[in-house]
């Protein structure tokens, strides 16, 4: 490494180690503005682009007004019995176990009682279905269409008639920063673990609480038959 390339990374550390506390005071400004202007709390966790309007949007990639800093990862920095909902759509899978731990325990901290929380979050038993049963329609569709998005080195050098279902599962394990695909039993363990109770599974948009019906937007990354394949979601009440 050259002296030069030396100074920019310097420089960069540097950068982060000045914008860093703006970063949190102002989010912390745009906490108590949320607080302040909304009678309904609710904090969505790991927004990404999915902004809502009457939610207190949140990610680790701060946007000045519109995305308030927070890592689900760590201590949340919210009083306890604060927020009314909570929604997650795919940020899950991409914690490690001590991560997804913490975000669910600081949720169920920071939730008022009889609180929900919901979550939608890739589902372990689809990759299993993918591989147990290759020649269903969908699943046929799904290993073509992930192939042709994701593996172009496949495409590049197998007919279509090879692009095999086991490229696309260990894909998906190991892509898109993702680090622990759960299953229905493993999040539902999780979730009684840090407090929660009355959990239920829910389907894709739907809910029987008017708050949380049509939030999942992952269908505007994936095509929407593929999203409901994969995703599940769970609710919880503290």
């Amino acid at each position: 490494m050259n002296k030069k390339n030396k100074i920019k990374i310097g420089e960069t550390k540097l950068l982060l180690k000045i914008k860093f506390p703006i970063i949190k005071k102002q989010s912390k400004t745009m906490f108590t503005d949320y607080f302040k202007n909304h009678e309904i709390k609710k904090l969505h966790v790991g927004c990404g682009s999915n902004f809502f309007e009457e939610w207190l949007n949140t990610d680790t990639k701060f946007v000045k007004n519109k995305i308030a800093y927070l890592d689900a990862g760590k201590k949340f920095p919210f009083s306890n019995d604060c927020f009314d909902y909570i929604f997650s759509e795919h940020i899950f899978e991409h914690l490690d176990f001590d991560e997804a731990y913490n975000m669910l325990a600081e949720c169920n901290r920071v939730l008022k009682p009889e609180g929900v929380l919901r979550i939608a979050t890739p589902r372990l038993d689809f990759l299993i279905e993918l591989y147990n049963d290759p020649g269903k329609q969908i699943h046929k569709d799904y290993v073509n269409w992930a192939t042709k998005r994701f593996l172009k080195k496949i495409v590049n050098n197998f007919d279509e008639k090879e692009y095999l279902n086991v490229f696309v599962i260990s894909n998906f394990f190991r892509s898109f920063g993702h680090k622990i695909i759960h299953d229905k039993d493993s999040l539902n363990l999780m979730l009684k673990k840090t407090g929660f109770n009355n959990i239920c599974e829910a389907e894709v948009g739907l809910s029987n609480h008017p708050h949380l019906i049509e939030l999942e937007k992952h269908d505007r990354v994936i095509p929407k038959k593929f999203n409901e394949l994969e995703t599940m979601v769970l609710e919880a009440k503290k």
